[in-house]
């Protein structure tokens, strides 16, 4: 019976070690794709680690993505990278994985009892992606080894390239998520900072806030609510000098 996986050739060993091999990459195969059909990582492999902007995150590490991408395609699969950079404070990495999926020949029995020969064709996935690491330094600001550096990049890299075949995709789903809330919420609290810096300095103008939102919407012919982050830092600097002109007229 053709099961549709992906076997070994282990022609050169022993009948019963090659059959021992055989039943071994079954069976670790069979788990691996349990966990990729249900979208069930292990929760032992599961570990934590800080995030950009406060608290923390799932991450799964690389040598369990390897472990996984063998499992399902019998070493039938490469990363490669395409690319790389290496700038002030991060390194970065553009990379593909591969994974060839080779052609099979299986008997149909047909109700009537004849018996065909069908051949499937083989076919090739790539997917690609980029990955990032920041550059570690001393203290006294000297990059420790930029070679480490650059396997961490390329190991985050080949991580997201098998995401996108499904490995570890409820992890890295639910984190991209939480991400994205907690970039939100450091946004958010940026802009009400920054508000709040700029409305100060209005009070220097004996302005209220709709007098400040008013001088927005003429200065820059956006309203103050279109503003998020950093980007009100011109505005601020701008209302500023505002107040300097107004301090050198009395």
């Amino acid at each position: 019976m053709d099961t549709g996986l992906i076997r070994i050739d282990e022609s050169s060993a022993p009948e019963d070690l090659r059959e021992e091999l055989q039943g071994l990459f079954a069976e670790q195969q069979i788990k691996a794709l349990t966990a990729l059909v249900r979208k069930q990582t292990p929760t032992e492999v599961i570990k934590k680690r800080p995030i950009r902007g406060g608290g923390e995150t799932d991450y799964v590490p690389g040598w369990w993505f390897i472990e996984q991408a063998n499992s399902l395609f019998g070493h039938m699969w490469s990363f490669e990278i395409v690319d790389h950079g290496i700038g002030e404070k991060q390194v970065w990495v553009k990379g593909k994985v591969t994974v060839r999926i080779p052609g099979r020949k299986r008997e149909v029995v047909r109700k009537d009892g004849t018996r065909e020969i069908v051949e499937t064709e083989g076919t090739m996935i790539e997917k690609y992606q980029f990955g990032g690491q920041d550059i570690a330094k001393n203290k006294s600001g000297e990059t420790i080894d930029i070679g480490d550096t650059l396997k961490a990049a390329a190991t985050d890299c080949m991580k997201k390239c098998l995401t996108q075949i499904g490995i570890a995709a409820d992890v890295y789903g639910n984190r991209e998520e939480l991400e994205l809330r907690i970039a939100t919420a450091v946004k958010e609290t940026e802009t009400g900072r920054n508000v709040e810096a700029l409305l100060a300095t209005g009070k220097e103008l004996e302005w209220d806030r709709e007098d400040v939102e008013d001088w927005v919407r003429e200065a820059f012919e956006k309203s103050l609510e279109e503003f998020e982050g950093d980007e009100l830092f011109p505005v601020i600097r701008a209302l500023k000098k505002e107040v300097e002109h107004a301090h050198q007229e009395t």
